[in-house]
């Protein structure tokens, strides 16, 4: 059964935790993730990471807006305007 959607607004997170960034565009495909939603984040100081043996942590072990309020000055780069 198929129903008809309609989509007012589409958001994504492109570093973990930060500030979101309206897309004008995007394409889905079935069974895929947003493009380049949360495909970054920003480990507190006293998250122990290994390089060689990676595994997911939990969002505690990163910078969260809600939590971590001197990153709200922080704005996805597609926000900032270029210097002249």
């Amino acid at each position: 059964m198929r129903s008809n959607v309609a989509v007012a607004a589409i958001y994504r997170y492109p570093v973990k935790g930060l500030s979101a960034e309206r897309m004008d565009r995007v394409t889905l495909m079935p069974g895929e993730c947003l493009p380049h939603d949360r495909r970054f984040a920003i480990a507190l100081g006293s998250t122990h990471f290994d390089p060689e043996s990676p595994e997911w942590l939990s969002k505690t072990h990163f910078i969260m807006l809600m939590r971590d309020e001197s990153w709200r000055s922080c704005r996805p780069a597609s926000t900032l305007k270029a210097a002249s």
